[in-house]
C-alpha cells in the first residue's frame, strides 16, 4: 500500500494526529516561556517522573487487561482500566488536597499533581487504545502535558500568576474529574469485578510492564536524573531534549502513517527504508542544531539565560545524538516484534538500563555535576540501547547494517557541527 493510498484511507486520522503532536511538542516551551523557570523545572520533572511511575505502577494490569480483551477476547476485562483509573485517580486527588491543606512545598505538590495527571493519562490512552478509537488515542498520550499547559495558559489570560501552588491546584481539579468519568464509564463492573482476575491479568500484563517502563526510561530518565542531581540544570537539559525530541514527532508520525508496510517490509526494504528515512532525521537535528541556539539568541527569547548558551549548544548536541539512537532503537524494535524475539532481548535491556543508571550516578556523586558531561553519559546509555537491540538481531541473522552506519556517521555530524553552532550563535 503506498502513501496516497494511506492518506486517502487514513487522512482524518492522519490529520488529527498531526495536529495532537504539534500542540503536544509547543506546549512545553509555551510553559517555559510562561512560567517561571523554577516552574517549568519542577512541570518537566513532575511529567517526566508521573509517565515512568505510572507505567510501573499500573501498567501490569492495563496492558494485561488490554490483551485479555483484544487476543482472548473477554469481555469482563474491558472495564477493568476504568475502574482501576477511578480508584487510582480518586485517591490521588485525595492525597493531594490534603497536601495542599497541609502546607506542603508547591514545587513537590505540583510534582505530585502532576504524577496523578499522569496516571490519567496511561490509563485514558490504554482505554482508547484498547476500543481502537486512534483520534482519541493521538489526544490522550499527550494529556498530561497539554492539560498543564492549558493551565498555564488560562491562568496567563486571566492576569493571574503563574505559581506552582495554583497549577497544582487545577491539576487537583482534573485529576478528581477524571476519576469521576472513570467511574461513570465502569458503571457496575466496577464493584462486580473480581480481585482474582486483577491478579490474573496483572500476571499476564507484567513481562509487558517491564518492557514498557524500560522504554518509558529511554524517553524521561533523562530528565529524571538531572532533576535529582543537578536540579538547577533541569531547565536548559529539558529544553535541549525538547527541541532534538521534534526529530522523534517526525518518526511517530511517519510510523503511524506507514507502520503495516514497514513491519511486513523484508529485512533488506526495512533497512534501506529506515536508513533513508534515518538519513533524513539527521539533516533534521543538524538544522536544529545549528540554528535554533542563534535564533533564540537573535530573537532574544528568555526560555533560559542566554548567556548560558553555549552551554545550551552543548546540550542540545548530546540530546540530538541521544534521540538519533532513540529513534533507532525504536524502529529496530519493531523489527524485533516481527521475529518474535522480545523476551530474549527485555534481560539485556534490563542490564543496559542498570549499567548506564549506575554510570550516571558513579559521575555525578565521584566526579563531577557538569551538566554537558552528565549530557553525553546520557547519550552515550542512548546509543547502548540501539546497540543491544542490533546485536540482537544480528544474532538471529538479521543484520540491519545501513542504519548502524546512518546512526553513527549521524552521531559523528552532530559533534562535527557544534563548532558551527557556537560561531554562529557567537556571531549574532
Amino acid at each position: 500500500m503506498n502513501l496516497v493510498a494511506v492518506l486517502r484511507r487514513d487522512g482524518l486520522f492522519l490529520i488529527a494526529f498531526a495536529i495532537s503532536k504539534l500542540c503536544l511538542y509547543a506546549a512545553p516551551f509555551l510553559i517555559a516561556y510562561l512560567a517561571p523557570a523554577e516552574v517549568y523545572a519542577s512541570v518537566e520533572f513532575g511529567l517526566a517522573a508521573g509517565l515512568l511511575v505510572a507505567a510501573l505502577l499500573i501498567g501490569a494490569p492495563v496492558l494485561g487487561a488490554t490483551q485479555s480483551y483484544l487476543i482472548a477476547g473477554n469481555d469482563a476485562h474491558k472495564s477493568l482500566p476504568l475502574g482501576i483509573g477511578a480508584i487510582v485517580c480518586g485517591a490521588i486527588a485525595l492525597v493531594a488536597f490534603g497536601l495542599w491543606l497541609a502546607g506542603m512545598a508547591a514545587d513537590w505538590l505540583l510534582i505530585t499533581t502532576l504524577m496523578g495527571v499522569s496516571f490519567v493519562q496511561y490509563i485514558s490512552s490504554g482505554v482508547f487504545r484498547m476500543r481502537s478509537m486512534r483520534i482519541s488515542t493521538s489526544w490522550a498520550d499527550g494529556f498530561a502535558a497539554l492539560s498543564i499547559c492549558a493551565a498555564a495558559v488560562a491562568l496567563w489570560v486571566y492576569g493571574a500568576a503563574i505559581t506552582a501552588s495554583g497549577l497544582a491546584l487545577v491539576m487537583i481539579v482534573v485529576i478528581a474529574g477524571a476519576a469521576w468519568l472513570f467511574s461513570l464509564a465502569a458503571k457496575r463492573e466496577l464493584g462486580s469485578y473480581s480481585w482474582r482476575g486483577l491478579r490474573t491479568v496483572s500476571r499476564r500484563g507484567f513481562p509487558m510492564m517491564v518492557l514498557g517502563v524500560m522504554a518509558v526510561w529511554i524517553g524521561v530518565g533523562g530528565r529524571i536524573q538531572i532533576g535529582l542531581v543537578a536540579a538547577e540544570s533541569l531547565v536548559i537539559y529539558s529544553l535541549a531534549f525538547r527541541f532534538a525530541g521534534l526529530a522523534h514527532g517526525v518518526r511517530q508520525f511517519v510510523m503511524t502513517a506507514l507502520f503495516a508496510k514497514l513491519y511486513q517490509a523484508t529485512r533488506d526494504s526495512a533497512d534501506r527504508i529506515y536508513s533513508i528515512f534515518l538519513a533524513l532525521i539527521v539533516l533534521l537535528l543538524l538544522v536544529i542544531l545549528i540554528f535554533v541556539p542563534a535564533v533564540l539568541v537573535r530573537a532574544e527569547l528568555t526560555l533560559f539565560d542566554l548567556s548560558l548558551v553555549h552551554v545550551f549548544i552543548d546540550v542540545l548536541a548530546a540530546t540530538s545524538v541521544h534521540t538519533l539512537f532513540w529513534i533507532g532503537f525504536a524502529m529496530l524494535q519493531t523489527r524485533i516484534n516481527r521475529y518474535e524475539i522480545a523476551g530474549r532481548v527485555s534481560a539485556m535491556i534490563a542490564t543496559t538500563t542498570v549499567a548506564g543508571v549506575s554510570a550516571f550516578g558513579l559521575v555525578a556523586i565521584f566526579v563531577t555535576q557538569d551538566l554537558t558531561i552528565l549530557s553525553w553519559i546520557i547519550a552515550i546509555h542512548g546509543a547502548a540501547y540501539f546497540i543491544v537491540n542490533f546485536a540482537a538481531l544480528s544474532r538471529h541473522g538479521h543484520r540491519y547494517k545501513w542504519m548502524a552506519f546512518v546512526c553513527l556517521a549521524g552521531a559523528c555530524l552532530i559533534m562535527a557541527a557544534m563548532p558551527v553552532s557556537h560561531l554562529l550563535s557567537a556571531a549574532i
